[in-house]
């Protein structure tokens, strides 16, 4: 992988080269095209283990998807593209199947579901350097729900508002993620709960305007209806925050690339 430097600026192919841009990097990559046909990774000998690896890595595409689905309203807090960082936990986890065949590991977040907790979804702007304030959480498994408190907020103490937007408030979620396994007769990666897997529930905290104190409250997550989870589910707890400008006396406008969230915690 080689970088476009010194005034050399364009995307796309030249001859036997192509030139792209990530969302995570200023830069602009250029790499040689190539490499082994598509039938011969699909149909030669040698190419068997190949073969294998890209099926699990659909499986960890896939895993990476359903928690980006469980997560989805913090998405948008996110600086840099997060799907590549949760594939790569997700294969960390499958390789930590040690019975399954090779090219048929399973995915089970449900063993190690400290694997994603404090999962930043910046770099340049940390949650826990935005929000300084103190808050607590707990999950309830029998009613599948969970609750944030939140102490006491004295914006010009507990805030980093480098650029004195007037108005912010927290965006919580709590979703759910399913072990993911393959499955011999779609010759393809599933989750094992197909039900749960992926939902979420999420509720915002009401506008707060920065020079004002704000007393202590609390975020309640509930689902509308109740999910039966099973010993493959893992519940995602997330919490975020983005700040507004206020249009006329009631509307207020989210300013984009503003905000910051985490996921606090997997359980």
């Amino acid at each position: 992988m080689a970088r476009l430097t010194g005034g050399i600026n364009f995307e796309g192919s030249m001859d036997n080269f192509s030139a792209y841009k990530r969302r995570d990097m200023d830069v602009i990559i250029l790499r040689r095209k190539g490499g082994a046909s598509k039938k011969q990774i699909q149909t030669s000998d040698s190419f068997v283990n190949t073969r294998k690896l890209n099926v699990e890595w659909a499986g960890c595409s896939m895993a990476g998807k359903a928690i980006r689905n469980a997560i989805h309203p913090l998405k948008h807090l996110a600086d840099y593209n997060i799907s590549g960082f949760l594939n790569a936990i997700a294969k960390t986890i499958q390789k930590q199947d040690i019975v399954s065949e090779y090219g048929k590991r399973n995915i089970c977040f449900s063993k190690y579901r400290d694997a994603l907790d404090g999962f930043s979804l910046n770099k340049t702007q940390l949650f826990d350097s935005v929000f300084r304030g103190s808050f607590t959480y707990e999950f309830f498994k029998d009613t599948v729900s969970a609750k944030i408190d939140f102490s006491s907020i004295w914006p010009t103490i507990h805030l980093s508002n480098v650029r004195k937007y007037p108005m912010f408030r927290f965006i919580a979620c709590l979703g759910i993620v399913s072990d993911f396994q393959y499955n011999e007769n779609l010759e393809a990666y599933q989750p094992v709960n197909i039900e749960n897997s992926s939902k979420y529930c999420t509720l915002n905290s009401e506008w707060f305007y920065v020079p004002k104190m704000v007393e202590a409250f609390s975020l309640e997550l509930n689902f509308d209806v109740l999910p039966i989870l099973t010993d493959s589910d893992s519940l995602i707890l997330g919490i975020g925050i983005e700040f507004g400008n206020s249009i006329g006396t009631q509307i207020v406008e989210p300013i984009k690339c503003s905000g910051s969230g985490k996921i606090l915690r997997v359980n």
